[in-house]
């Protein structure tokens, strides 16, 4: 409406100029429209640099959870490209600029979410990185694909964005600007799950009980990408371990979305810890994503004291909050993480001391995708030397198994349909891969063993890594 009120404004201004009314309506026809830059410029103070110098890029997330991870990596990037005298764009000196818009996609807020998404179109950015709850990101990101801007998930697992919507060649073309980097899919988590499960957590379990692990757990939210990994733990286990750890003993336990009357309290939660501890189990097995939720999770687990171990995923054990908040109750749970404090590539350890040292607190994944998401589009734009949006989707094509990227925690390269590519022990190593951390009494968190998945006896330092420990009341 407002493209069209400007064309009806100039051909009447045109046809009074035609009436020879004056000179004077020319200038006001010509004047530019006054334009507010949005755009952050970090490493570069207050100072705003023009947009016609800008790599513009918008971050989507949940700025009360993983939101605030995902900016802060972004900045970091933004920062360290802006500090080495931006990027040089057929001759012109560009600058990274940064805007974000809170999705509130934690807490399912579809309305929300769809604002911001559509104040974020209205900034133009060249691209934008975000994406958490995978419920409300369907809907959301509609808005940005259908003004064909570039998108890197950082957060959000489902494979229906990459490998549905890209691998079907009728809903191809408009989802063809969507990329992920972080984290690899729910299949691929499931698949990286069920390998340290079989391949390290349940043969040490074994070995400190001194019989076969013959129950388990699996405990997890009502969402779209626990549900994946739920089924791929159920085929990895079963086909594992048939003789003994057959579908008849692995119970399956589903938790409402964290919203209207059906939310648990932490009472749900230490009924079903009771309840597990009853029954025996050995092994108990959490996908949960709700920060709430896995603080409620985590706060019973040295209270019940079950003679089990808990190894999944459990995205608030990622966060420097957790230990307080479970008030050292989670000691002993095994936990997947985005990155540890280890040499996983040779930007790690400077990265991960950089965030730490910022911010004040450790990184989880959205944080180091955040940083790959700003390098990986700025790089992409650099050696295509062009903003152009097509143009930025064929640099980052261009990064697959054969040419990857160099990210801070693993080497990053994407298949034909723009998803991130995982580690395959022994077939396609270096790639991501899920670490696994275990909190120790002392509240650390290091890194231990994976059976293969990832080269830990080969990362340093040595502090930041541990062999598997069990509590001591078992």
């Amino acid at each position: 409406m407002e493209q069209m009120t400007k064309r009806i404004l100039a051909i009447v201004l045109i046809a009074v100029i035609g009436t020879g009314i004056g000179v004077g309506a020319w200038f006001f026809l010509a004047a530019p429209e006054a334009t507010v830059n949005p755009y952050e410029y970090p490493g570069l103070g207050d100072e705003k640099m023009p947009l016609a110098q800008t790599i513009k890029i918008g971050v989507l997330d949940d700025m009360a959870q993983t939101g605030v991870y995902s900016w802060r990596g972004a900045w970091m990037a933004a920062r360290d490209i802006n500090l080495a005298g931006g990027v040089d764009i057929n001759g012109t000196m560009y600058y990274v600029g940064l805007v974000k818009e809170d999705t509130k996609e934690a807490s399912y807020d579809n309305e929300a979410a769809l604002a911001a998404a559509i104040k974020m179109v209205s900034y133009d950015p060249d691209a934008c990185l975000g994406g958490f709850r995978s419920e409300t990101f369907e809907i959301y990101i509609s808005r940005i694909m259908e003004a064909d801007i570039p998108f890197m998930i950082t957060g959000t697992a489902s494979p229906k964005f990459c490998q549905e919507w890209l691998g079907d060649p009728y809903t191809r073309a408009f989802y063809q600007w969507l990329f992920r980097c972080m984290p690899i899919n729910s299949d691929h988590l499931g698949e990286h799950l069920g390998y340290i499960l079989s391949n390290y957590i349940i043969p040490n379990i074994t070995d400190h009980q001194g019989f076969n692990v013959d129950n388990a757990w699996i405990v997890y939210e009502d969402l779209i990408w626990t549900e994946d990994i739920k089924e791929a733990l159920l085929d990895t286990l079963n086909a594992s371990f048939p003789n003994y750890l057959g579908a008849a003993n692995i119970t399956t336990q589903k938790i409402p979305k964290r919203t209207g009357l059906t939310a648990w309290t932490p009472a749900e939660f230490a009924g079903l810890w009771g309840t597990m501890a009853a029954d025996g189990t050995q092994l108990i097995i959490p996908i949960i994503s709700d920060i709430y939720y896995g603080f409620y999770f985590g706060s019973f687990y040295n209270i019940t004291q079950p003679n089990a171990l808990v190894a999944g995923i459990n995205v608030a054990a990622q966060t420097s909050y957790y230990w307080p908040s479970t008030s050292g109750q989670s000691v002993y749970e095994v936990t997947i993480h985005g990155i540890a404090k280890v040499n996983m590539t040779v930007r790690t350890l400077e990265w991960y001391d950089n965030f730490t040292g910022t911010w004040g607190f450790e990184p989880i994944y959205t944080g180091l995708g955040g940083s790959d998401a700003v390098n990986l589009l700025v790089t992409a734009i650099t050696n295509e030397q062009s903003l152009i949006n097509t143009d930025i989707v064929a640099g980052l094509e261009a990064f697959d198994e054969a040419n990857p990227y160099p990210g801070i925690g693993a080497l990053i390269g994407f298949d034909a349909n723009h998803d991130v590519l995982q580690t395959i022990p022994g077939i396609r190593d270096g790639f991501f891969s899920a670490p696994f951390r275990q909190y120790h009494p002392d509240g650390s968190l290091p890194l231990i063993p994976s059976g293969g998945l990832y080269p830990w006896a080969n990362y340093v330092p040595l502090a930041s890594k541990s062999h598997l420990i069990f509590p001591p009341w078992w």
